[in-house]
């Protein structure tokens, strides 16, 4: 599997079968792996983003399959600039760890948001010493009906370092017109974290400058790939 260049921004546009069947067919955007800081950085212009900082997941019909909150530690890694600072350290936020778990799934309730959101994305954060301080991430996103888009990875992510060091941290999400069910982050290791879930109801945003051909050809692999299962 390929990898891509850590802090590249990869964003690609599926057109699923719009070749065959013409404007009807869904819009799916990839975004990643972006480096992220804080809520600022993500391409989301509108979104309900979960950042633990009470040490709870209690956003709106959101769920995670698995691990635990883990708030204001040595080990934790939170999203640089949710303690007010963005000072290379994510000690004094909180986050979600993995507790073992090699995937974390993060479903969204489309009764009680009324509806699917268009928009999801989830922030990685750390790899502890049981990977090395190095992992090997997948992001994979499930449409309606709990179908595969694609994926992004597996790609490479880690600093050599596990004490709250926020200069790995990367952004994955997604646009896609007809609705995300769930999203998926797995790792070679159950030791690692994540911050800043978010879902919203907008738009794709405008593409970048900078393209990640590497991610295009990944997540394109990806879809292919359950295309022929």
């Amino acid at each position: 599997m390929s990898s891509v260049t850590v802090g590249v921004r990869v964003i690609v546009v599926l057109t699923g079968s719009l070749l065959m069947a013409g404007s009807s067919a869904a819009t799916t955007v990839f975004y990643g792996p972006l480096p992220y800081l804080s809520a600022a950085d993500s391409p989301f212009a509108v979104a309900t983003i979960e950042d633990f900082t009470d040490g709870l997941l209690n956003v709106p019909g959101t769920s995670i399959s698995g691990g635990t909150a883990a708030l204001s530690c040595l080990d934790c890694d939170s999203v640089d600039g949710d303690d007010g600072l963005i000072d290379g350290n994510g000690n004094d936020g909180g986050s979600w760890y993995s507790n073992g778990e090699t995937s974390l799934t993060i479903t969204f309730d489309p009764v009680a948001l009324g509806g699917l959101p268009t928009q999801a994305g989830v922030v990685w954060t750390d790899v502890g010493f049981g990977g090395g301080f190095f992992a090997n991430v997948t992001f994979e996103v499930f449409g309606p009906g709990g179908i595969s888009l694609g994926t992004i990875g597996p790609i490479v992510l880690g600093d050599g370092l596990g004490q709250g060091q926020t200069g790995e941290d990367r952004f994955f999400g997604i646009f896609n017109s007809t609705g995300i069910s769930h999203i998926r982050i797995v790792t070679d290791n159950g030791d690692w974290e994540i911050d800043h879930i978010q879902y919203g109801f907008g738009e794709p945003v405008p593409e970048p400058s900078v393209f990640g051909l590497f991610g295009l050809a990944t997540a394109a692999v990806g879809i292919l790939r359950r295309r022929r299962l």
